[in-house]
């Protein structure tokens, strides 16, 4: 089995992939002696790659032989299907979350990511342990109540996510249960639904004696809030299939992002700890001027000192005075001409200089980390002084003023974020040519009017100076929601407002709403319309 894979009885089973679609089914559903017959029959054995044919048309058969409605059917009893259902949903967004789900009549479909620490066998017993104990006393009954064996499968790509939810939202309606209430959208895919995918956390769609939705309609939600709408887009919004594209021009920012500098030097220059410099330093205090602080995304929201040395414009003369930076160079020039790459190895004839240079000559800049942690409710993001390097893991924004920082932390554009942006793991992963360049800002590249725009300007200084009140905190801990200072919060909840105001937005939109009118602005935008 590929890596990370086991068997137990006759599925193979994925521990540790965080996306998974899993089925569960009742002791009597599908009884042992068949499987074993399909398993002959298809020459499965312990060597069959759970992707084969074979395995494929394994699933094909239980699935058929599930949905024809054997064994005890309990189920159907819509006690018993209330219990595993609010089973379900009480650690969703805790031990994991749920993404679509579907109770049938003698099995159940789970589309899950499985939380950090936490392990889908895990899961799988704290789902199935205290439903079978609660079902058999509604039952008056003992015995095994769920088969021990379940299928579970990884999710490859976004194609394989869309296929499972429109397998999950569409079983109920193939085994010709018509308007069946135990699932994650109710009736069913609906008319023309089938390939839709579901918004997040649409595993709250029902509850117990909510009417199934309207044929074709879906229900989407945002934390208790839901509406039915009849389509849902790639990004859960209720929009048309509206799809932002990779751009390398900003459609409206008044600025441009530009990487920063990308050292491509194996460490030499770019990764002096502060204790290896002070070390130099007392050999050779000359090299003094030669050392800037250069700062990533870590390092910057961690608030970690890391030096490098910027040999831009340095004297010759000086540079051979000190062996440790002579040998430096050396290793990058070496390091360089190893390379395969041709672009690589012609980087070997100036190998005193990073391999791309973007750094601000002067002034202040905005710096985006690339990467930040899915928890924060805003990227942290600020200024810096040019004095400081700004590694190929920071986005700049050079000649940025305050305005420009009021609308990029505000609420609008990280809900913006959230929608377009790609995962490292589950971390944000900010991108200029899809996140900052398709963005629409207010007013477009002309700005909004200037009483609106000195308002912004006024409350992102506001969110600097709560900032600079906890001169012992880093952004890791201002940002952490545990600990985020109240006072912080409220500079960042009224620049919210402002930012809201400037795009005509209600200060009560949800996060949907607001990012359905974002993706209207750029539809505008990018069709010239």
């Amino acid at each position: 089995y590929p890596e990370g894979w086991h068997s137990r009885h006759y599925l193979p089973h994925a521990e540790y992939r965080r996306l998974q679609f899993v089925t569960y089914r009742l002791f009597d559903s599908l009884p042992a002696e068949v499987v074993l017959r399909w398993k002959n029959e298809l020459r499965i054995t312990e060597a069959t790659a759970p992707d084969s044919p074979e395995a494929a048309e394994l699933r094909r058969r239980i699935d058929r032989f599930e949905d024809a409605g054997h064994g005890s059917c309990f189920l159907r009893d819509p006690r018993i299907a209330a219990l595993v259902r609010d089973n379900l949903l009480h650690f969703d967004g805790e031990r994991y979350r749920l993404l679509d789900w579907c109770i049938m009549p003698n099995h159940v479909h789970v589309l899950v990511e499985v939380a950090e620490g936490q392990t889908l066998s895990g899961i799988l017993h704290s789902w199935r342990s205290w439903t079978a104990h609660e079902a058999n006393k509604l039952l008056g009954r003992t015995g095994p109540f769920w088969q021990s064996e379940y299928f579970d499968r990884f999710i490859r790509d976004a194609e394989h996510l869309r296929k499972t939810i429109a397998y999950i939202d569409g079983n109920p309606s193939k085994a010709g249960l018509r308007d069946w209430p135990w699932t994650a959208c109710p009736g069913g895919a609906g008319p023309g639904g089938a390939g839709d995918p579901p918004a997040e956390k649409t595993s709250r769609r029902t509850s117990a004696g909510e009417p199934p939705a309207p044929p074709g309609n879906k229900p989407l939600f945002d934390g208790p809030r839901h509406i039915l709408v009849p389509h849902i887009n790639p990004y859960l919004l209720p929009a048309p299939d509206i799809f932002v594209e990779s751009r390398r021009a900003a459609l409206s920012a008044p600025r441009p992002l530009v990487f920063g500098s990308m050292p491509n030097d194996g460490g030499h220059l770019s990764d002096w700890s502060p204790e290896r410099r002070a070390d130099l330093l007392a050999r050779h205090p000359q090299a003094a001027p030669l050392f800037r602080r250069i700062t990533g995304s870590h390092e910057y929201i961690n608030g970690i000192e890391r030096w490098c040395l910027w040999l831009k414009d340095a004297s010759p003369a000086l540079l051979r005075t000190i062996p440790p930076v002579v040998e430096a160079i050396e290793a990058v020039r070496a390091q360089r001409l190893a390379s395969k790459r041709d672009a690589t190895r012609r980087l070997a004839d100036t190998p005193s200089l990073f391999g791309e240079i973007r750094q601000p000559e002067s002034g202040d800049f905005i710096a985006i980390p690339k990467v930040s942690s899915e928890r924060r409710r805003y990227i942290p993001m600020g200024f810096l002084s040019a004095d400081i390097i700004a590694s190929d893991l920071i986005f700049l924004i050079p000649s940025a003023t305050l305005y420009h920082f009021g609308i990029l932390t505000s609420n609008v554009h990280m809900s913006w974020m959230r929608a377009v942006a790609g995962r490292l793991k589950s971390d944000y992963r900010y991108s200029a040519n899809i996140v900052y360049n398709n963005f629409p800002w207010p007013g477009g590249a002309g700005g909004p009017p200037a009483e609106i725009a000195t308002r912004i300007s006024t409350t992102a200084r506001a969110i600097l100076d709560a900032r600079a009140a906890h001169p012992d905190s880093t952004l890791a801990d201002l940002y952490d929601p545990l600990t985020m200072p109240p006072d912080l919060l409220r500079a960042h909840q009224t620049n919210d407002r402002a930012v809201m105001a400037a795009y005509g937005f209600d200060v009560k939109m949800t996060e949907s709403d607001c990012v359905a009118e974002l993706f209207k602005l750029y539809q505008r935008l990018a069709t010239g319309a």
